[in-house]
């Protein structure tokens, strides 16, 4: 592959160029590090200052939607950063045109090379605003279920029964199903039991009915009651079916089933001993 070939002009702009930034470094060399030293200084306060500002925010916010704090903060940490650097580059002698032009043609290359980042803060802005989110909420989404921690700039953090910490990523989590479940003042809570055809089915509804009532948690109003879910050719699919308060739901969910697994023993049902493989 060849070369192209240098000329003395070219040769001579490059060392024009050359002398120019040395003679202006070497002329504004205490400029430039004063300038550096107040950027470093003012960035460090800005983080600061924004910090507080989350906080405030989220102090304001406690009843209603915290995730709007870190959104608001970061978005103002950066544009306060922006106009630091633009003082910065006039204070050292850059001309407002050129910082413009620059900054334009950095955004357009920024945009464009980091498309999945700008869809993940603009999910990020849109969950925030919208209020899906909020901090402490119990939910479901892309196959996960935990308590939310925080709505960041890229990702929400879940935390899930088993204590694990799960990132979201924001542009998935904003257009995938999300099921909040501490909205509304009581949950539903639904025990699965498969009996054989042997049993009196009255009699394993009234004791499944029995164990409801009998515990503290579950609410009179709904009323408890149970289902037959399906009709088998090898066992018959009940369902016992109360209502608790949101708070006391996992107290429930896993207490209730062993209560009535014990008192339908003791009041002699069968159940199916193993699964059944159909060959059909």
């Amino acid at each position: 592959m060849s070369l192209l070939p240098v000329t003395s002009e070219d040769v001579n702009e490059i060392t024009e160029v050359a002398q120019s930034g040395a003679t202006y470094l070497k002329e504004n060399f205490m400029r430039i590090i004063i300038a550096v030293i107040v950027v470093v200084v003012l960035f460090k306060l800005t983080n600061k200052l924004t910090e507080i500002l989350e906080r405030k925010i989220k102090l304001k916010q406690v009843k209603k939607n915290k995730t709007l704090a870190a959104v608001i903060a970061k978005a103002i940490n950066i544009i306060i950063k922006i106009i630091i650097l633009a003082g910065f580059f006039q204070f050292i002698g850059v001309p407002t045109s050129f910082i413009v032009t620059v900054a334009f043609g950095a955004i357009l290359v920024v945009a464009f090379g980091l498309k999945d980042f700008m869809s993940n803060v603009g999910a990020s802005v849109i969950l925030s605003f919208s209020k899906i989110l909020h901090i402490g909420e119990y939910i479901e989404a892309l196959g996960v279920e935990g308590t939310v921690l925080e709505n960041q700039l890229l990702h929400t953090s879940v935390l899930t029964p088993d204590n694990k910490i799960v990132f979201l990523p924001n542009n998935k989590l904003v257009s995938d199903k999300i099921v909040t479940y501490d909205r509304r003042k009581t949950r539903r809570v639904d025990i699965d039991v498969y009996v054989s055809y042997d049993n009196d089915l009255r009699k394993v509804s009234e004791t499944m009915m029995k164990t409801m009532k009998l515990n503290k948690f579950v609410l009179e109003d709904p009323k408890p009651y149970t289902i037959v879910r399906e009709l088998d050719k090898f066992y018959v699919h009940m369902q016992a079916r109360c209502y608790v308060k949101a708070k006391d739901f996992w107290q429930v969910e896993w207490s209730l089933p062993l209560d009535i697994k014990e008192d339908l023993s003791d009041a002699g049902v069968k159940f199916l001993k193993a699964p059944i493989i159909d060959s059909d």
